[in-house]
C-alpha cells in the first residue's frame, strides 16, 4: 500500500475522514502537524479561577472554541492536584460557609457561554473529569449557536444581561462579540489563554514519514 503524505494535523478521539478516505482509496495516509497550539497566561488563568467570580468581578465566561475549554480543564487539573487547593475545598470561604453555598457562588453556579455543541462537550469534560468542584462548569449556555454573532445575540437576548464577562481568546479572534456586546454596554476582560505557532517536531516528523519508503504528497485542502 503506497503512502500519502498530509500536512495537518490529524485528528484525536475520532474517527480521521482523510485517512479513511484514503484508505477506502488503497491508500495508506500519514498526517504530519505543520503548525501547534500552545497554552498562554496559564499561571494568570489559575489565579483567575482560584480567586473565584466575585473575587474577579465576573458575571460569566465566553469561550468560542474547544481549546479553550481545554486550557480551563488544564488549568482545574493544576489546581485539583496542588496540595494547597487539594480537590478545590479551600476555595475562598472566609466566612467559613457550608460547601453547597461555596459551590452557589463559584464558577459551578456561573454561566459559560459557549459557540456550538462541540465547544460545550468540550467544556463539560472539566466535570466529568474533576467532580464538582467550585472550578468545574455546570451551567453552559449557548451551544445552539453556531457563530459569534449568534452567540452574541443569544447573550443580548437574555432577560438579565451580564456586566462584565471574561472572554477567553486565543491569538486570531474577529471582533464580533467584543464588537456586539460592547455597543451594548457590557464590558469584556480577554485573556489569551492559547496561540498557535510553527510545530517545535515538524522536521523530526516529517523525516520520519519520509522514511517510511515511497510517499506522494496530497494538499488535504483540495480533498473532498
Amino acid at each position: 500500500m503506497a503512502n500519502v503524505l498530509l500536512l495537518r494535523t490529524p485528528s484525536h478521539g475520532q474517527e480521521d475522514r482523510y485517512h479513511t478516505t484514503f484508505a477506502g482509496a488503497g491508500y495508506h495516509a500519514i498526517s504530519v502537524p505543520v503548525l501547534e497550539t500552545i497554552s498562554t497566561n496559564l499561571s494568570t488563568l489559575k489565579d483567575i479561577i482560584k480567586n473565584g467570580p466575585r473575587t474577579e468581578d465576573v458575571d460569566g465566561v465566553i469561550m468560542t472554541s474547544a481549546r479553550s475549554c481545554e486550557v480551563w480543564k488544564s488549568a482545574v487539573g493544576d489546581l485539583v492536584i496542588d496540595s494547597s487547593v487539594g480537590k478545590g475545598l479551600n476555595f475562598p470561604n472566609p466566612l467559613h460557609l457550608p460547601y453547597a453555598l461555596v459551590l452557589a457562588d463559584s464558577w459551578t453556579s456561573t454561566p459559560f457561554y459557549v459557540v456550538g455543541q462541540a465547544t460545550a462537550s468540550s467544556l463539560d469534560e472539566v466535570r466529568q473529569t474533576y467532580g464538582q468542584t467550585p472550578f468545574s462548569p455546570e451551567v453552559i449556555c449557548g451551544g445552539s449557536s453556531g457563530t459569534g454573532e449568534r452567540l452574541a445575540q443569544f447573550i443580548l437576548g437574555l432577560p438579565v444581561k451580564p456586566k462584565r464577562l471574561l472572554y477567553l481568546t486565543g491569538d486570531k479572534n474577529r471582533e464580533t462579540i467584543p464588537s456586539m456586546l460592547g455597543e451594548a454596554g457590557i464590558e469584556l476582560r480577554s485573556l489569551k489563554v492559547y496561540e498557535t505557532q510553527g510545530s517545535r517536531t515538524f522536521e523530526t516528523d516529517l523525516e520520519q514519514a519520509l522514511s517510511q519508503g515511497n510517499t506522494g504528497f496530497v494538499n488535504p485542502l483540495r480533498v473532498h
